[in-house]
C-alpha cells in the first residue's frame, strides 16, 4: 500500500502540475490574442490626402501599417494611438483626425501590432505596444518631423501604452491621454 502511494502520489502531483500548466497557457493565450478587425473610415471619405506607411516597432520585431499626413507650415504632428481591440479609425478617430487637419496639424495613425493591417500576433495590454508608439516618433523624425513638434493622442489602452513610451523617451512632451488605465492586471482581469 506504502509503495503505490509513493508511485501513484508523484505521478498525480505531476499530472496536476501539466494541466495547471496547460490552463494557464491557454488562458493567457486567449487574453493576449487579437482579433484583427477591418477599418471602420478612411481619411479619403474626408477628402484628406494621404500617404500609406509601413514602419517598424522601435523593437525592430513587429512591421506596422499606417497613413501619415503632413502637417501644415509649422503646425504639430500628432501621433494617434488606438485602444485594444480596435484599430486606427476606431472609436471615431478619423473624424478627429480630419477635424485635426482641416486646422494645419499633422499626424499618423497606425495600427498596433496584432490589429489591423500589422504584423503581430500577440497584444501585451500597452507593455511591447509602448515600442510600436516609439516606431512611430522614430518615423516621423525620419520624416523631418522635429520631436518638440510630435505630441501623442491615445486612447484607453493606446492611452496607458502612449504614457508608457512617453515615459521611456525624453523627446515626448506632449500627450493627450483618454481613458487610460491605472493597473494592467484589472484591464486584463
Amino acid at each position: 500500500m506504502k509503495r503505490t502511494i509513493r508511485i501513484v502520489g508523484p505521478a498525480v502531483v505531476i499530472i496536476l502540475l501539466v494541466l495547471y500548466a496547460v490552463i494557464g497557457y491557454l488562458i493567457a493565450s486567449g487574453v493576449t490574442k487579437a482579433e484583427p478587425e477591418a477599418h471602420e473610415d478612411s481619411l479619403a471619405a474626408y477628402g484628406v490626402p494621404f500617404e500609406n506607411v509601413e514602419f517598424v516597432s522601435r523593437t525592430g520585431d513587429v512591421n506596422l501599417n499606417g497613413w501619415y499626413v503632413v502637417a501644415k507650415s509649422s503646425q504639430p504632428t500628432i501621433i494617434f494611438v488606438h485602444g485594444i481591440g480596435s484599430q486606427r479609425t476606431g472609436d471615431r478617430m478619423t473624424e478627429l483626425a480630419a477635424s485635426l487637419y482641416g486646422w494645419g496639424f499633422g499626424f499618423v495613425m497606425f495600427d498596433l501590432r496584432a490589429h489591423g493591417l500589422s504584423g503581430g500576433e500577440q497584444i501585451s495590454g500597452g507593455y511591447h505596444e509602448r515600442f510600436d508608439v516609439l516606431g512611430a516618433f522614430d518615423f516621423l523624425k525620419t520624416r523631418g518631423v522635429d520631436a518638440e513638434e510630435i505630441g501623442v493622442l491615445g486612447l484607453s489602452m493606446g492611452a496607458g501604452t502612449s504614457a508608457m513610451a512617453a515615459a521611456a523617451e525624453p523627446q515626448i512632451t506632449a500627450l493627450i491621454l483618454d481613458s487610460p488605465y491605472a493597473n494592467a492586471s484589472e484591464l486584463i482581469a
